[in-house]
């Protein structure tokens, strides 16, 4: 019997791209069985909107809903409970997916037990911020060949209906702001699934602005650095390692600039060397834009220094509630997983 695709997509506040991520679907190669919509009790006219893709899409949209505003985890979870298909596939609902995506993960889930996705390179909106955030997405992923992952990115990823349960599903601790619950989920598949990323298969994102990528890149390394305590594993793709200490350097730079004062002539050295080797350390990112747009280089660098600073502050951040101990995912991971 052939596998069934059940489609779940998150929906919170998205009436504005929620249509356009159903007709992306709609009009894909492949279709799922069923498309979930699952309102997290939105605040805005997001609930309408599914309701009327429901019923413009009969038989194959359906429309479930939480009891109150829990986060994606939560909804993705009810997505799950209510889905029929033996595979499940996520998505986000600022996304829209290549209309290839689910063909070549069709062919690609037969051979493994989930298989994730990535962000296309060009983005959804326009401007600079967007289209760095998408140009570095693809630089560290895109790239990439069919690999082992322990990450699983619900943006544009899909997991067998039993693995999904075996594994325990998404765990609900983590509520609105959270933003690691894909990260710990992905953990636990690939320490008992296999799991790979497969660059192929896309979607195109809405990606925020200056202000919110640059919390988002804070926030998130902050958590990801209190979970790397507890695991103490770093991600097998993307180069975190060595990326990781390139962004250190631009927080070097910037630190040490003060000692230049001491002796002009010989400690301006220091900085320009730490910043130096930033650079040198995302030399596969300007490569990459100057294959596109020589013209954006200056920009992207602008743009891959301060977001740099903000993935290095958020670092520091994350290791002083480590050692404060005031890390929440420190002090519940490292009771689930037996670590003092």
């Amino acid at each position: 019997m052939e596998d069934q695709i059940s489609l779940i997509i998150p929906c919170y506040n998205c009436e504005t791209v929620i249509t356009d991520c159903v007709t992306a679907i709609v009009r894909g190669s492949t279709l799922p069985q069923e498309i979930i919509l699952v309102d997290d009790c939105s605040l805005d006219g997001t609930l309408k909107q599914l309701e009327e893709l429901s019923r413009a899409h009969i038989g194959l949209v359906r429309v479930a809903t939480t009891e109150q505003n829990s986060g994606p985890a939560t909804a993705r979870n009810v997505g799950v409970r209510a889905a029929q298909g033996t595979i499940l596939f996520f998505v986000d609902s600022d996304t829209q997916l290549a209309p290839n995506a689910l063909e070549l993960f069709n062919q690609q889930i037969k051979n493994c037990d989930a298989v994730v996705g990535v962000y296309s390179e060009m983005p959804l909106n326009s401007g600079y911020v967007p289209l760095y955030k998408a140009w570095l997405y693809m630089t560290i992923l895109g790239g990439k060949c069919v690999s082992p992952y322990d990450q699983f990115s619900a943006s544009c990823a899909g997991i067998r209906t039993q693995v999904f349960w075996d594994v325990g599903g998404y765990d609900e601790w983590f509520k609105p702001g959270m933003d690691l619950e894909n990260e710990e989920f992905g953990h636990r598949i690939a320490a008992s699934a296999r799991m790979v990323i497969d660059p192929s298969i896309r979607a195109a994102h809405h990606f925020p602005g200056f202000l919110k990528m640059m919390r988002t890149f804070f926030l998130r390394t902050a958590l990801w650095l209190e979970m790397f305590s507890v695991r103490r594993q770093f991600n097998n793709v993307g180069g975190t390692a060595s990326q990781g200490l390139s962004t250190m350097a631009a927080l070097g730079a910037v630190c040490t600039i003060p000692i230049i004062a001491i002796h002009p002539a010989i400690l301006w050295i220091v900085p320009t060397g730490l910043l130096l080797w930033h650079i040198w350390g995302g030399r596969g990112f300007y490569i990459f834009v100057c294959e596109r747009k020589v013209r954006l280089l200056p920009i992207m660098l602008i743009l891959n220094f301060l977001g740099s600073l903000a993935i290095a502050s958020g670092a520091c951040f994350g290791l002083l509630r480590v050692i404060t101990g005031t890390s929440k995912i420190v002090n519940r991971f490292s009771r689930l997983l037996g670590k003092s």
